[in-house]
């Protein structure tokens, strides 16, 4: 009996940690999360954004290179990275706890993808383009279920 009440108290106290991030800090209000992600995912957008709005005109570049687009990926990297890491370091409501680690998993996935463009061989640059495609649908598939837990519209609609 006293094995089963040591579970049950583990148990407990392990859904109290997640469901607050922090043992002893307050829990995140579904507004307060929302206003959160809204703010974390604003400035990698914008990098995504910008880092496609560069591929396409280096695209469309005479003389290109791939090493032409380092800085490129730097940039966007860094931005996904910090994403990555900031959405796993914060609270969550226990009902999006599941879709934002499942994010970052996505996120994190992109990442790769994102990294590898200089290192290809022109070759490769379209089996690239098909991961990249893939690996940024899923990517905003989940994004949409994390804003769906938090009570936001959808990415792209």
């Amino acid at each position: 009996m006293k094995k089963q009440i040591g579970c049950v108290l583990t148990l407990a106290m392990l859904a109290v940690i997640v469901n607050v991030g922090v043992a002893g800090a307050a829990p995140i209000t579904m507004k307060q999360a929302a206003n959160q992600y809204v703010r974390d995912v604003g400035p990698v957008n914008n990098a995504v954004n910008q880092f496609v709005a560069r591929i396409s005109a280096w695209t469309n570049a005479p003389n290109r290179t791939l090493a032409q687009t380092t800085p490129y990926v730097h940039d966007v990297v860094a931005q996904l990275v910090r994403f990555d890491r900031t959405m796993l370091s914060q609270r969550w409501p226990v009902r999006s706890i599941r879709d934002v680690r499942a994010l970052a998993q996505d996120v994190a996935t992109f990442t790769g993808d994102v990294e590898l463009l200089p290192t290809l061989g022109l070759f490769g640059v379209s089996q690239w383009s098909s991961s990249y495609a893939r690996d940024e649908n899923r990517m905003v598939i989940q994004a949409d279920f994390v804003r769906r837990d938090l009570g936001l519209g959808m990415a792209r609609g």
